[in-house]
């Protein structure tokens, strides 16, 4: 008996070794450079594949934005994957990165790709519509979208609207923006450059409803009446609060201070935090000023706005918290 114990153990500590040194290989694949490896030639490609238009804009800046937020998801947990890792400090990362990724990807989905809008409406100058939202108390995102007509001079135009919105028997509210259009030129390397129409012409009120009184809407002025041939209203519920977004950020923001207090000393110190209030204030930036449809351009443009405050917010934080960091528990 004794010496068939013994041939066991000397079979299984092969496999024991085997097992240990694949985990070991995986720890480090991913510590390592594995998912910007991945993650940036995804992108590109999604980005190739929407400017030969084989891609749609929504579903190609939503992966894009879906392969950043993994990227700096792991920038910010990197150094906690290795060995040395506990299986309960491992469990809280584990949770905390649940937190994390829900709370950003479900409001930049939301601000991207708004869903089908509960009401469409076309108005001339004049017209009153009534949106549907009585008894329908809540936050809501009003889009006025312009057409321009043909334009045989290829000349900046611009365009001022005005809207009334009337709940009930309140004084109306109005609500006024301008669709832009403007031809710029935009060179093709050595084959010389060509005429590129640059036009904005949807913008985004935030409205909100409370009790029972109907709302209406009139198209009080376009000026010059003659450059838009038509504005288009269409109505989106605003499926993610900013209120709500906040109070979850804030929830992030202290546990990645936390989170930063656990790493070795000397090793990227406040990184989590960092790319946290980044990540989330660019998500708010976009969200209210990206527009209603927003795009690479939009994309890029508030990321490095929200990376810039970020940065300079989270040195801020680190001076606050340097007190309170000493006092807390050390990493399970």
């Amino acid at each position: 008996m004794a010496t068939k114990t013994s041939r066991g153990k000397r079979r299984d500590t092969p496999r024991s070794a085997r097992t240990s040194l694949t985990h070991l290989t995986i720890l480090d694949a991913f510590h390592g450079w594995v998912i910007p490896a991945l993650t940036a030639p995804a992108g590109l490609l999604l980005y190739v594949l929407y400017n030969i238009e084989l891609l749609d804009r929504a579903p190609a800046v939503i992966g894009l934005s879906l392969l950043t937020l993994a990227t700096v998801l792991w920038a910010g947990l990197r150094s906690f994957i290795s060995e040395r890792t506990s299986t309960r400090l491992a469990l809280l990362l584990a949770v905390y990165a649940i937190v994390w990724a829900a709370t950003t990807s479900v409001p930049l989905l939301a601000t991207i790709d708004p869903g089908a809008p509960l009401f469409t409406e076309q108005l001339r100058e004049h017209d009153t519509t009534k949106l549907p939202l009585e008894g329908r108390t809540g936050n809501y995102r009003l889009v006025v979208q312009g057409a321009f007509g043909p334009s045989q001079t290829k000349s900046a135009r611009q365009a001022h609207y005005r809207l009334a919105l009337a709940v009930g028997d309140a004084p109306a509210q109005a609500l006024e923006g301008d669709f832009t259009e403007r031809y710029m030129q935009q060179r093709l390397g050595r084959r010389g450059s060509t005429t590129v129409r640059d036009v904005h012409t949807e913008r985004q009120h935030d409205i909100q409803v409370a009790g029972d009184k109907p709302v209406s809407v009139t198209l009080s002025d376009i000026a010059p009446a003659d450059t838009i041939t038509s504005v288009t209203l269409q109505l989106y519920p605003d499926r993610f609060p900013m209120i709500l977004f906040a109070s979850f950020s804030l929830l992030l923001a202290c546990g990645a201070v936390v989170i930063d207090a656990w790493r070795p000393r000397g090793e990227s110190e406040g990184l989590l935090t960092t790319l946290t209030l980044a990540t989330v204030l660019s998500i708010a930036s976009l969200s209210l000023w990206g527009g209603p449809h927003p795009g690479f351009g939009q994309l890029a443009g508030y990321t490095l706005q929200g990376s810039v405050v970020g940065t300079i917010l989270a040195m801020a934080v680190a001076r606050l918290a340097r007190p309170l960091v000493h006092r807390l528990p050390a990493a399970p």
